[in-house]
């Protein structure tokens, strides 16, 4: 008895004595590849050809999570104009379903006025349909829209084509311009025609047949009291 307790009391007395260490796997260690995947912290990859886990060599790039730019505003401040001095003429935000989000085009939208289209973007206007962008007159399917360019300048509908040109001619300028100051602040050799729109002015004073006309020599701007001159003697003439 005294026997037995006595190798039992050497038996504790060495278990206390041990030193334990708990310390964590390395990446050779972990034989399977499910382990290995599972333990990305340590930078550990699973190398198919192998077999076998080892330290990755590809760089771990964390994964950070930033708020989308237009999501940070509200809807009076959504900066569907220009936000910012150099990202081009145009927003890179729309207000759509009552928040402010990226701007991805203006043909999702069936909208079927330039004001509802504008309220999504400025880069918007409506073709009867849906919104279209602003862009060169060639790209108007349809009359509605063909009015202006991105850059501002004047379109044209071709009835016979059924096409949206470039209104670089005078025949091509809005029936809507009534004065010849109208026809030559877009194309300086056209002038104002009876009923309204352009024709070609010609060079010269007696070129001109409408009192209209009588204002302008291609080349030189007439002083006013010359102006009022040409245009009495031209009224007097056709008494």
């Amino acid at each position: 008895m005294n026997k037995q307790f006595m190798i039992f009391a050497l038996l504790l007395t060495l278990a206390a004595s041990q030193t334990y260490s708990i310390t964590s796997c390395t990446c050779a260690q972990l034989l399977s590849e499910g382990d290995c995947l599972k333990n990305t912290t340590l930078g550990c990859a699973w190398d198919s050809t192998k077999k076998a886990c080892a330290v990755s060599t590809t760089p771990v790039t964390p994964t950070v999570t930033y708020a989308a730019y237009c999501d940070t505003f509200a809807e009076t401040d959504c900066p569907k104009a220009k936000p910012c001095t150099d990202c081009g003429s145009y927003a890179a935000c729309a207000w759509v379903d009552k928040k402010c989000t990226f701007f991805t085009g203006c043909t999702a939208f069936a909208k079927t006025t330039d004001g509802d289209c504008q309220a999504i973007s400025n880069r918007c206007i409506t073709d009867g349909t849906h919104c279209v962008e602003v862009d060169a007159c060639s790209t108007y399917k349809k009359q509605l829209p063909c009015v202006k360019n991105a850059a501002g300048s004047l379109c044209y509908w071709d009835t016979t084509n059924n096409t949206c040109v470039d209104a670089n001619t005078c025949d091509k300028l809005p029936a809507t311009f009534a004065t010849d100051k109208d026809c030559r602040d877009v194309i300086s050799t056209c002038t104002t025609k009876t009923g309204g729109g352009c024709v070609d002015s010609g060079n010269n004073c007696s070129d001109q047949t409408l009192e209209i006309q009588c204002l302008h020599v291609i080349g030189m701007e007439l002083p006013a009291k010359t102006e009022f001159v040409i245009m009495h003697q031209h009224h007097q003439q056709t008494r």
